[in-house]
């Protein structure tokens, strides 16, 4: 775990057995012992031992020291004993540190072969864990008790720290390489399952059909990122596909706004899902249809499972927090985040625009594959040069990061000609809508319908026009 700077709290793992208030640590020094020892006996015990263990898990200073250099060792490709142990630490003048050959001696001396050493290793673990959290909570509780900052910067800070330790506790099951196949194994319905595409679970549906098509639908843990010029829709596209999912599909949709207020996203999904003119309602113009599809329309918008964050100025941090509350709460199967660039960052170089970005949308993939459900994350457009003609967006495109395409599984773009072409009747209400980047699909644009009074993008009635390819017109 990385340290977090600037007001957060640092990962302060202990180098010793301490106690806090007159208690000893969580600790399993005999465990220790029997884990060292053995690695010394048997070197083919070390690759057990290492996919569990780090240094740091130890609790004594000279059993870190001595697993550092069984790693170091290991590392060069030469075999772990207690002659290259004690080579290694006198090369590095620190074989008195861990009370010289005789320490290391005793660790091994009359050790009958363990058969359990996974177990054993898990215990270390175990114990190393719990101090992290003793530690982490009294430091939190040291900061809550000097009372020299606002509980609404400290809060969130602790809830992160906690949030990495529940991620790294996390049994390291799959970890490291396996049988390509062994996944099978804990697939439900086995490889007859996994090969029969009518029963193999598929992802959650846009309701786009040239989209669901190539994609096959979102699915869990995918960072999907809409990119679009300011005004192209990319907006109401990510949030019709959140309705649409909340009402027709009962699915749990969390939203983060840092644009748009509550109130403002409720009307506008409510006229699209309602079909009304939004200038219409604004103005009070209803006809008695009109205010019953309304009526309707809010009525189902205040009922589906459907949660809005209108806060301005979120972290990542701060989201990663409220969304995991979210999904202990109510289930969670689809996020949107409007938009990347206005997530405030933390613990990054303010200076440094571009790892600022890069940093965030990492975290958006990873908080995408922790959380299992995908995450549809709108992102802006650099300008163009000055005189330069609006076109359908590029990679190259996105602004401030190239890491925006480089953590996307999924880069879809929007572009509404009629926007720069207003002399051109058959452009009006008419959007071209691309796969930009898949990982495992296709690439191509296509068209949708626009309707803008109602802010709602839909299918073309044509689904011939739909199918045609724009690069080949």
């Amino acid at each position: 775990m990385s340290k977090r700077s600037g007001g957060t709290f640092s990962d302060r793992r202990p180098q010793n057995i301490i106690s806090i208030d007159g208690r000893a640590l969580p600790s399993s020094v005999e465990a220790e012992r029997l884990v060292l020892g053995a690695i010394q006996i048997d070197n083919a015990a070390y690759p057990i031992v290492a996919n569990i263990l780090k240094s740091e898990d130890f609790s004594l200073h000279k059993h870190q020291l001595i697993f550092s250099s069984m790693q170091r060792i290991a590392a060069k490709g030469n075999p772990v004993d207690r002659v290259t142990v004690m080579h290694d630490l006198l090369r590095t003048g620190q074989l008195e540190a861990v009370d010289g050959l005789s320490y290391l001696a005793s660790l091994d001396d009359g050790l009958p072969h363990i058969y359990n050493l996974e177990s054993y290793a898990h215990i270390i673990r175990e114990k190393s864990l719990l101090r992290r959290v003793i530690h982490q909570s009294h430091s939190i509780l040291e900061r809550a008790m000097a009372d020299s900052e606002e509980a609404t910067a400290l809060i969130p800070n602790a809830a992160a720290l906690m949030i990495d330790l529940a991620a790294e506790a996390q049994p390291a099951d799959g970890a490291g390489p396996q049988k390509l196949g062994s996944f099978l194994e804990s697939y439900e319905g086995g490889l007859s399952t996994f090969l029969d595409p009518t029963r193999r679970k598929s992802g959650l549906m846009t309701g786009f059909r040239w989209i669901d098509e190539r994609t096959g639908g979102m699915r869990p843990g995918e960072l999907i990122t809409v990119t679009g010029l300011t005004g192209s829709g990319k907006s109401t596209l990510a949030f019709n596909i959140g309705t649409k999912l909340a009402i027709k599909d009962n699915k749990t949709v969390a939203a983060f706004s840092m644009e748009m207020s509550k109130e403002m996203i409720f009307t506008r999904m409510a006229c699209a899902e309602g079909r009304v003119d939004q200038l219409k309602f604004r103005l009070g113009y209803l006809g008695t249809d009109e205010r019953y599809r309304l009526m309707a329309a809010a009525n189902s918008m205040d009922e589906c499972n459907m949660l809005v964050d209108d806060s301005s100025n979120i972290s990542l941090v701060e989201m990663t927090a409220r969304l995991h509350a979210i999904k202990a709460k109510h289930g969670l199967d689809l996020v949107i985040v409007d938009y990347i660039q206005l997530i405030r960052g933390e613990g990054t170089d303010k200076s440094n625009r571009a790892q600022e970005v890069a940093s965030i949308t990492r975290g958006l993939k990873i908080l995408a594959g922790v959380l299992q459900a995908p995450v549809i994350a709108l992102s802006q457009l650099r300008k163009g040069a000055p005189g330069q003609k609006p076109k359908f967006p590029e990679l190259d495109d996105l602004k401030e990061s190239s890491s925006i395409s480089q953590d996307s599984d999924v880069v879809i773009g929007v572009f509404r000609p009629e926007l720069y072409v207003r002399d051109r009747e058959d452009l009006k209400g008419m959007a071209e809508v691309g796969i930009m980047k898949q990982r495992n699909g296709p690439l191509g644009r296509t068209r949708l319908v626009f309707l803008g009074p109602i802010g709602k993008f839909e299918n073309p009635a044509d689904e011939m026009d739909e199918q045609r390819s724009i690069d080949e017109e």
